[in-house]
């Protein structure tokens, strides 16, 4: 029977098209293929977070049909390698409309257009970042207004630098205690208090680092309640150190002495503000 096979084979090789000749083609094709999918996932990781930038419908799909068909390629080359006689025609077939498939992804792969939407910055964004820039401001306090579902600011933000050195995002737990606060500031900014447990001096090594940093921006995210930023050893307004609380409670960022206070008011702002934060550079996030 294996020499049977063996002779049909021979036969469909020389009437017919060569399957392994056009596997070979097509997997050439996919490694191409594949070589500008990692391309285009550079520039998104180098891009996508920087200024206003989303990324594409038609790229994300792009992507996913890559991902697709690298998938079944794998399998329909484990089906050629192994394949009987009666199965070569048809998977010649399966090979030459696959061939096609990639061709086309290939020639879609470059986005003469781009691969972002470009969005001017709203006026939210503008004001932010007016405050930050402005010197005088040290403490901005943005809370959420009714029928605003407050959710868990974004963890995946930018390593592109801008106009501030440092950001160090904290969400406050309800019911969070100063030593609490202090450790988890501590470890954003990759600091031992491991042999430390006295609240005064953990302030004190927390606000020569702050000091020694430059500018900063620290944010405590879903404040409660007034909390002792001096106990904590936050030095807000010396060496650039500037803070920013959101809280559900327009009352706190008083309570706090906001300079300015910043009610969100829609979904489409509180998409701003995650944006916003995704404007900064070296950043270390605390959840």
């Amino acid at each position: 029977m294996a020499a049977l096979d063996k002779m049909v084979k021979n036969v469909f090789n020389l009437l017919g098209p060569d399957l392994e000749e056009n596997t070979n083609t097509l997997q050439r094709k996919i490694e191409l293929l594949t070589s500008r999918k990692d391309d285009v996932h550079m520039e998104l990781q180098y891009e996508e977070y920087s200024d206003g930038k989303k990324r594409k419908r038609e790229v994300e799909e792009w992507l996913i049909n890559v991902e697709d068909i690298i998938t079944e390629f794998e399998t329909l080359k484990e089906q050629v390698q192994c394949c009987k006689v009666y199965t070569r025609q048809k998977l010649t077939e399966q090979v030459e409309i696959m061939t096609n498939e990639v061709t086309e992804l290939l020639e879609q792969s470059y986005f003469p257009k781009g691969l972002f939407h470009e969005y001017l910055a709203s006026r939210f964004l503008r004001r932010m970042l007016a405050l930050l820039a402005d010197e005088e401001m040290s403490r901005i306090g943005l809370w959420w207004g009714r029928g605003i579902g407050k959710t868990t600011l974004p963890n995946k933000l930018s390593n592109e630098s801008t106009f501030l050195d440092h950001v160090y995002h904290v969400r406050v737990s309800q019911g969070s205690s100063i030593y609490k606060l202090q450790s988890d500031i501590a470890q954003g900014l990759k600091l031992d208090f491991s042999c430390e447990n006295d609240e005064r001096r953990r302030a004190n090594i927390l606000s020569e680092a702050f000091k020694r940093m430059g500018r900063s921006v620290l944010i405590l995210d879903d404040v409660r309640k007034q909390i002792d930023i001096e106990k904590i050893g936050i030095p807000v307004g010396m060496n650039g150190c500037k803070l920013i609380i959101t809280s559900r409670s327009k009352k706190v960022c008083h309570q706090m002495d906001c300079q300015r206070i910043i009610k969100v008011n829609s979904v489409s702002e509180q998409d701003d503000w995650e944006l916003f934060l995704k404007k900064f550079g070296s950043v270390k996030l605390q959840t």
